[in-house]
């Protein structure tokens, strides 16, 4: 068992439920009212990587059968021997846990934001849960569950009743939740119940509401440019991604898997409120009616700009600049290491402005995600904060 330290400084928020049930939208949520986020798989991920903390051992304890053609781990064949196997997903667990722990303790010490969020799938199984001030579980219909994972996940249902098979029931998860949330589809009821939660929380809970009059003051350089859905708001919402080509300045989605689902019937409802939290939305009006919008993609430790409506003309210019300062204010209390800016022909306009912000052009093969490598693109990138090794919580040279 982990030493753990108490954070007297922090309130933090473990959010869990099982496969399927909407975890990780309803932490963009949370991220969205104000919390720091951390997403436990993608800190697995990085255990995983070729010199990660974890590769050697996994490699000596599983075999070369894990490692794909690239001689790196191959998460899919790491899946398929251990939910085949209990044992083996167990002696996984007993690897890879204890680091997560680990770097989920350094980034709640570089934390900037008081209010942190810690999603993990096993988190009252581990240690994690001894971290946490208030546990949330999310939940959803069995039918839901099996719908999603089919659709998104591409898994049949023998698949879907072998990973539940390896979690613990929904309802034991409930037994030691402060909150429940029900995500069944339907993303705009789901944010009214955690804003109704976020609420409660603070008129019930002397500390919290503490923690979030620190986080208000902190946030609100960048607050107020953030689109959040409100069933007031759909109609105008719809009109920001509805502007026809040919406009003086156009919505442009840059090229993404992640942002695919969003480009169809975007003036959905549910698509729209969707959008709105899985992503972050910056939107800065001007009296000359050429709005200035960026749609960001928040990952642990990255903002990689999505889409966008820039207008060209030299007297928004400012504006433009403004805004690109509210975002690193952004990435300085998430823990962004950089900002990732693909470029596309409307956007070497901007070129000379990125240069003026500190963004460097990285070129084939540095990119950091080598899904930008392998299509080929270049992109602006800018640092923002200082980096430290996740696993030991030293600063990285």
């Amino acid at each position: 068992m982990n030493d753990l330290t108490v954070h007297k400084d922090r309130f933090i928020i473990g959010l869990t439920g099982n496969i399927g049930t909407g975890k990780s939208l309803v932490r963009k949520m949370l991220q969205h009212l104000g919390a720091y986020g951390i997403d436990g798989d993608a800190l697995a991920q990085e255990a995983l990587k070729p010199d990660g903390p974890a590769s050697e051992e996994i490699i000596r304890h599983f075999g070369k059968y894990v490692l794909n053609d690239s001689g790196e781990l191959d998460r899919a064949k790491i899946a398929h021997v251990v939910f085949n196997d209990k044992n083996s997903l167990v002696d996984l667990e007993k690897i890879l846990h204890p680091l997560v722990i680990t770097a989920a303790e350094n980034l709640i010490s570089h934390a900037r934001l008081p209010i942190i969020v810690i999603e993990a799938i096993k988190l009252l199984e581990s240690d994690l849960a001894g971290l946490c001030d208030s546990i949330w579980v999310v939940d959803a219909r069995e039918e839901i569950i099996f719908d999603r994972l089919a659709s998104d996940r591409g898994m049949d249902r023998g698949q879907i009743i072998e990973r539940l098979s390896n979690q613990s029931p929904s309802q034991d998860k409930q037994k030691k939740a402060d909150v429940v949330i029900e995500n069944n589809w339907d993303p705009l009821t789901t944010w009214q119940l955690v804003q109704k939660s976020w609420k409660n929380m603070e008129r019930t809970n002397n500390a919290f509401s503490d923690f979030l009059d620190k986080t208000t003051d902190l946030i609100t350089v960048f607050k107020e440019k953030i689109v959040l859905p409100d069933t007031n708001t759909f109609s105008e919402m719809g009109k920001y991604f509805s502007l026809e080509k040919g406009s003086s300045h156009p919505f442009v989605w840059l090229r993404n898997e992640d942002i695919h689902q969003y480009t169809v019937n975007l003036q959905d409802q549910q698509d729209l409120v969707r959008m709105a939290l899985t992503l972050f939305i910056f939107f800065t009006p001007s009296a000359e009616e050429s709005e200035t919008i960026a749609v960001w993609d928040l990952s642990q430790f990255e903002l990689t700009l999505t889409g966008y409506s820039l207008p060209i003309a030299p007297d928004l210019e400012f504006s433009f600049q403004s805004l690109m300062k509210d975002i690193e204010v952004f990435c300085h209390f998430h823990l962004v290491n950089h900002i990732n800016i693909l470029l596309n022909d409307l956007l070497k306009e901007r070129t000379t402005t990125f240069r003026k912000l500190g963004y460097n052009l990285v070129t084939v093969g540095e990119a950091t995600n080598p899904q930008w490598n392998k299509a080929g693109y270049n992109l602006y990138q800018k640092n923002i904060s200082e980096k430290f090794d996740l696993f030991s919580g030293k600063k990285s040279g």
